[in-house]
């Protein structure tokens, strides 16, 4: 790269790191909102705030491995495609040294710690890698032996997947 190119890519980053900052600050305080709201517990008020991070995302066209697996994981819930995992690794959804991705058709009896129980019908879907989905078995080429953690998982439509895509 020329040092113009060279530069134009850095500032386009740091440009973008900001954007990215704005909006993650915008998506906790809308998770504080939703801790605050009676109406909405659990698991659905994880769902809304995947929503938030994958409109966020798509508003201002930036994102790192959790924005880019809310957005895949909305999608594949509005188009009615279950069950549905947000999985990561790491210390919390989308923190340094950690990954997010979804996860398509794992059977429910599978255990979310042992890949190689997630079945051959499973696909994980994750646009932050080469590949934008992978077969399971292809786990430890892909992420290597990582401690994975279920942040939520739909079998099916909820009240909220009415509501948000609405």
């Amino acid at each position: 790269l020329s040092f113009v190119q060279g530069f134009t890519l850095m500032a386009q980053g740091q440009v973008a790191k900001h954007i990215l900052d704005g909006a993650r600050e915008e998506d906790d305080a809308f998770m504080g909102k939703l801790m605050s709201a009676p109406q909405y517990t659990g698991d659905a008020r994880k769902e809304l705030w995947l929503a938030e991070i994958a409109r966020h995302a798509i508003q201002t066209g930036v994102g790192k491995c959790a924005e880019m697996a809310a957005i895949s994981f909305m999608f594949l819930r509005d188009q009615g495609r279950f069950p549905l995992d947000f999985v990561y690794w790491g210390n919390v959804v989308g923190g340094m040294g950690g990954h997010t991705f979804a996860i398509l058709g794992r059977p429910r009896h599978s255990n979310i710690e042992d890949p190689t129980t997630w079945g051959r019908d499973c696909a994980i879907v994750d646009p932050h890698k080469e590949q934008l989905v992978f077969p399971a078995y292809m786990v430890d080429h892909y992420f290597g032996s990582q401690k994975f953690e279920l942040y939520l998982r739909l079998d099916g439509p909820t009240e909220n997947t009415k509501a948000i895509s609405e």
